[in-house]
């Protein structure tokens, strides 16, 4: 059950606590809030069932930038997170969100995936009020920061170019991983290297 204290938190909205991990090209984000949920309790007790929920929620997001190496794997006209590059990923019980963020021009720039820890036999993680009564939620946390992280050095199947295939744009001569317009100065891009090539991707950016 909720304790009066969290009943009152409610009242001024969602407390929300986020701690951040970045990775340059990428960015891993645990965040925690408390949801009010005295009203769904007292519905089960109307039909005679018990719920423990102690209103805790926990949730595990990446963030995935466009110079990241399975950026180019998303589909980008798709908000399913049934996609074969989601379901690689670590995460608990499998992702159940995704979000595309995009520009001025409707362009994405980042997508957003995330799992939460409210399934069937979750109810620990719901009264997990401290980080380090969600010790796993963290742990999970470092596994998907690993698994985006040794993805930047493998190489990366293209659909259309095979493995880590280089665009370059003729305008500024950047290079990127895939064949959007460049993502400098949005001049027209195109493949300058064969198959197999390697991909030096900076792993220094903040």
């Amino acid at each position: 059950m909720n304790t009066l204290h969290d009943q009152r938190l409610a009242l001024f909205g969602v407390p929300r606590k986020e701690w951040s991990r970045k990775g340059g090209t990428f960015n891993v984000q645990v965040v925690n809030h408390f949801k009010d949920v005295s009203a769904t309790m007292a519905t089960y007790a109307e039909h005679g069932l018990s719920q423990d929920d102690g209103g805790q929620r926990w949730n595990v997001y990446a963030f995935i930038f466009p110079v990241h190496p399975l950026f180019a794997l998303f589909d980008p006209k798709s908000d399913s997170f049934y996609q074969d590059v989601i379901a690689e990923m670590p995460f608990h019980s499998g992702a159940s969100y995704l979000r595309r963020h995009f520009n001025d021009k409707g362009e994405v720039v980042c997508y957003q995936v995330g799992s939460d820890y409210n399934h069937l036999c979750d109810e620990r993680f719901t009264r997990a009020y401290e980080p380090d009564e969600a010790g796993s939620v963290f742990r999970d946390a470092c596994d998907l920061f690993e698994h985006l992280e040794r993805a930047v050095a493998a190489p990366v199947e293209s659909p259309l170019y095979g493995p880590e295939q280089l665009w370059t744009c003729e305008a500024c001569k950047s290079e990127q991983p895939t064949d959007r317009a460049c993502d400098v100065c949005e001049g027209q891009t195109k493949p300058v290297v064969s198959p197999g090539a390697a991909i030096n991707f900076d792993r220094g950016v903040e």
